[in-house]
């Protein structure tokens, strides 16, 4: 499991039903993660936009307090499932996170 997989593994902690399609948390897992290793998040977005998944939120059926949640807690399910990924050099997740979303919202990727 990358760090994709254990964000959308902790986001279906957090969420009541209906529950998000797994794939469509990994593809948001996706470009959350792009932003934290500094890679093009403009272009992932786009390619998710060519497969179809949604990246927005609202599309999703998540809010900001469930992202922020299931961020944090990715950590631990990689712990948990002896996994090693870009997480564990996190020492702020809540400070990332909120840097993240600021990122993804000044260019509309991920709200409305």
């Amino acid at each position: 499991s990358g760090s994709e997989h254990l964000f959308a593994l902790s986001i279906e902690d957090f969420v009541t039903e209906p529950l998000p399609l797994h794939g469509e948390l990994v593809a948001l897992g996706v470009i959350i993660m792009s932003v934290l290793q500094g890679q093009d998040h403009i272009v992932i977005s786009e390619l998710i936009d060519r497969l179809r998944l949604p990246r927005k939120l609202s599309r999703i059926g998540i809010d900001k307090s469930v992202l922020i949640k299931g961020f944090s807690n990715s950590l631990a399910k990689g712990i948990a499932k002896n996994r090693y990924t870009v997480l564990n050099e996190i020492s702020n997740p809540n400070k990332v996170i909120n840097d993240i979303f600021h990122t993804l919202n000044k260019n509309q990727i991920i709200l409305d």
